[in-house]
């Protein structure tokens, strides 16, 4: 079987989120409104997490096929499988941050800021999947937890993909790692590797909206 790799490497500034807590620290804060200003930290921190679970989990995959055949490196696999369910639970919980942020009841400047943008993140054909995807990885666990998980149920989340016949050698075969899998569910590595540098984004862009005590910009 030849092996290849599908799992984009994240390609996000520093500054996503450097700005934001700059400003937090130094710049009075990103709203007057206590909540509005705890749902963007929560955002802000949540993707910052996520981000870092997904390259943390994409370096351990890759650290497990990259080991010497001799030595089987199925603790760096686990490690695998542990970062992606984090960076799905993070990026499912800072979704849910930033849609109450962004239809917030007080009509905050923030809020009104972040409504002129159609963010792909939050739509249902990208959240839906998450969302699913997280619950699965929770309830499973829920489940199992109550004595009511059978035997042929999968219970870990893990990259996978589809393995066809190669072009030209009889008997061999070529699979492409491209996917998280866990029952059912399944989401691209490249969707979610896409929705995160967006989500990112949105992270400086709520870092460089006007502050709550200037009402400019953070300079």
């Amino acid at each position: 079987m030849y092996v290849h790799f599908q799992i984009p490497e994240l390609k996000i500034e520093s500054m996503s989120f450097s700005m934001f807590w700059l400003k937090s620290l130094f710049g009075g804060g990103i709203s007057s409104n206590f909540e509005v200003n705890s749902l963007a930290i929560l955002f802000v921190r949540l993707t910052d997490a996520a981000v870092f679970e997904y390259s943390s989990g994409r370096d351990a995959f890759l650290t497990f096929w990259n080991t010497n055949r001799d030595r089987v490196n199925l603790g760096a696999m686990h490690r695998a499988s542990s970062c992606f369910e984090n960076c799905l639970s993070n990026a499912h919980r800072a979704t849910l941050a930033f849609s109450r942020l962004r239809n917030h009841p007080s009509g905050d400047p923030l809020s009104k800021v972040l409504q002129s943008y159609r963010p792909e993140f939050i739509r249902e054909s990208y959240a839906g999947k998450l969302r699913a995807m997280r619950n699965e990885v929770h309830h499973t666990e829920s489940s199992l937890m109550k004595g009511r998980l059978g035997a042929q149920v999968p219970i870990l989340l893990k990259p996978d993909g589809i393995e066809t016949a190669h072009p030209t050698e009889v008997g061999q075969t070529d699979k492409t790692f491209d996917r998280l899998v866990i029952g059912q569910h399944q989401m691209l590595l490249s969707d979610i590797a896409a929705a995160l540098e967006e989500m990112a984004d949105y992270c400086r862009i709520i870092g460089e909206a006007p502050s709550a005590t200037t009402g400019v910009p953070a300079s």
